[in-house]
């Protein structure tokens, strides 16, 4: 039977396993020393801007990280357009290895370097060679020593981690002058805030005097943001051009994402500190303003920058202009266009928390929250009339904790105003934010945690949701015509929801009867469980969840059924003596249960204005077992 075969390499590859550490007692933080967390944590004024994003994380934040690299530039003296940020720096390694390593390739690592280094080298069909270190110290003699016609690309952390050791500048720069010109030099300088030796350098001399050495670096470690998985690199060189001779970019435009807010807190405790009040209230002023400097194609998401599209045959259509009137040569534009939009509603917040004894409590809370359209999509077009979404949240809930038993159970309600929807229009390649008008959902969450012996833990989850729509929406327009009706026949879903031509022919309102429906991709019952067991020298679990029938339009015309997934883990140490060697295997979609897991929604999916849902399998069963030793 034959089946998709990986890359070459990729089946070779030892997962990367991050250090762990046993769960806190109650009351007490543990610093994980094996992920390099600090105990300081971050900056109070990165915490302050962390919150002041909190109020608009649904945007696609500005593509290019323009505002981040000029000031990165700014701190370490390099052209902004020579450094590029991702996820942390592990992105950037597999950026730098996908881009200069093929198949039959070498890169170079040592021999306590980075765990990603191969990985990184391996997924793309390279080879990774390793360099023997001194004292735990990279070796440039060793690395040296092992160039081949082959090499494209040495991995250096400096300083490096475990092992605490560094290369002094000099050593690094007789790395870099012995090195062939056309083999890149990565710099990892990830823990370079912590050394304070004088014949120690970052690598920036090297970056901006050469056009084969990259630097990386990361706000993950000294920093304390390694949540936000933020990495950087800088090169120096020539930049990367299209086929055309034009500098390579695929977006054009200015975003300025504003939030103003005015917020107040009040905490209280009371009866002998077993009451919790929270009373507070919001006022945020979102302002974006939009410089699209790019012509926008009206059947697609993204802009092409065109010196004269007119010479190449476009049309500039105006602001105004339907979608749904393109023309199917795809030649109809948007002009070059700057838009404003501001929301602002004020948010109140109460909650309590109060404490029947020493294990049981309650608790009950109210919201009001607000969600804008996303940045992205007010770029589809000139005009966009979607509405900002509010909420009212209520939640009221008991918890009880005990040394062996743990029990939550929390009743809910959302009522939503403008409901905001995003759909992907696979005909126009675009994605629209729509209003499905007023919502409502209200549910139970339940979850109890049971350790009935030593070594032994049982979780179970369960989750009931009703959401439903309250208003029909409009779907969109039908050619009616007296004494024959509509030109396409409607469905049972739909119906004519304007006034209709009392001679001849005219377009009439299409709507659909979405009221009481259910809210799209919102399974009603969810409900789950795992067991582990740990009996040394062997730790085995199992894990059980489903999710319910899902709806995939508006008009509930299409379902998604259910599915149940199982998955399985072992580990067992091995009896090897003074070290810290294990055999873990890990089993996803035991039963291997087809099932869809991400839904692209529409209104309707027949009848007038249809357009299909589109599904995408979920993974299917996997197993994977992993060989560890350690010292």
């Amino acid at each position: 039977m034959s089946r998709p075969v990986p890359n070459p390499g990729i089946l070779e590859i030892a997962p990367y396993t991050p250090g762990k550490s046993p769960v806190p007692e109650p009351g007490r933080k543990v610093f994980k020393l094996s992920a390099n967390e600090t105990p300081l944590g971050p900056s109070p004024k990165a915490i302050a801007a962390y919150r002041n994003a909190a109020g608009h994380l649904e945007d696609y934040p500005e593509g290019t990280s323009r505002v981040l690299r000029e000031a990165i530039g700014r701190a370490f003296g390099l052209d902004p357009d020579r450094i590029i940020c991702g996820a942390g720096s592990d992105e950037i390694l597999n950026l730098l290895a996908h881009t200069y390593l093929k198949h039959g390739d070498e890169a170079i690592s040592t021999a306590h370097g980075f765990l990603v280094y191969p990985i990184a080298t391996m997924a793309n069909g390279a080879i990774n060679v390793v360099a023997p270190e001194k004292e735990f110290t990279a070796d440039v003699d060793a690395i040296l020593a092992r160039v081949s016609p082959r090499t494209k690309l040495v991995w250096l952390a400096n300083p490096n981690n475990p092992t605490g050791t560094y290369l002094p500048f000099d050593e690094v720069k007789r790395l870099r002058a012995g090195l062939p010109g056309d083999v890149l030099l990565v710099l990892d300088a990830a823990y370079s805030d912590y050394v304070s030796r004088n014949d120690y350098e970052i690598g920036i001399e090297l970056v901006a005097t050469t056009e084969n050495t990259v630097m990386t670096h990361t706000f993950s470690k000294i920093h304390g943001l390694a949540s936000l998985r933020i990495g950087i690199f800088g090169r120096n060189g020539e930049p990367i051009l299209t086929a055309t001779g034009e500098v390579a970019q695929n977006r054009d435009r200015t975003s300025i994402a504003l939030l103003n807010q005015l917020s107040g807190q009040y905490i209280g405790r009371f009866f002998d500190q077993r009451l919790r009040v929270e009373v507070g209230v919001r006022s945020p002023w979102f302002k974006r303003k939009l410089d699209q400097h790019c012509y926008t194609p009206v059947t697609s998401n993204f802009p092409d920058c065109y010196e004269n599209p007119l010479a190449l045959g476009y049309r500039i259509v105006p602001p105004t202009f339907n979608p749904a009137n393109a023309n199917p040569d795809n030649k109809d534009l948007w002009a070059p266009f700057k838009a404003t939009y501001k929301y602002h509603k004020i948010l109140p917040n109460v909650g309590f928390t109060y404490a029947l004894n020493n294990s049981l409590s309650a608790f009950a809370s109210y919201a009001k929250g607000l969600s804008a359209p996303r940045t992205d999509n007010l770029y589809r077009a000139p005009i966009i009339d979607v509405k900002p979404e509010t909420t009212d949240s209520f939640d009221l809930g008991a918890r009880y904790i005990t040394g062996r038993f743990q029990a939550q159970a929390t009743a809910w309600y959302i009522g939503y105003q403008n409901r905001i929807v995003t759909t992907f229009d696979p005909e126009l390649n675009i994605s629209v934010d729509r209003n499905v008008g007023k919502a409502k959902s209200w549910g139970v969450d339940t979850g109890l945690g049971f350790k009935p012996v030593r070594g032994v833990n049982l979780i179970g989850l369960l989750s009931y949701t009703n959401a439903k729509l309250k208003d029909d929406v409009l779907i969109g327009t039908v050619r009616y015509t007296v004494g024959t009706g509509p030109q396409t026949p409607l469905t049972p879903f739909q119906y004519l929801c304007s006034t209709l031509p009392t001679t001849g022919s005219a377009n009439v309102n299409v709507c659909g009867r979405t009221a009481g429906k259910f809210i799209v991709e919102t399974p009603k019952w969810q409900y789950g469980g795992r067991a582990e067991f740990h009996f040394e020298p062997m730790t085995v679990g199992v894990q059980a969840k489903h999710v319910g029938d899902r709806w995939a339009t508006d008009v509930n015309d299409v379902k998604s059924k259910g599915y149940t997934t199982v998955d399985l883990d072992a580990r067992i140490k091995l009896p090897f003596p003074g070290t810290r060697s294990q055999f873990q295997l890990n089993v996803t979609n035991l039963l291997g249960e087809h099932y869809f897991g991400n839904l692209s929604t529409q209104i309707n999916a027949f009848g007038p204005g249809s357009v299909a849902p589109r599904f995408t399998p979920g993974a299917s069963r996997a197993v994977t077992g992993t060989l560890t030793f350690g010292l």
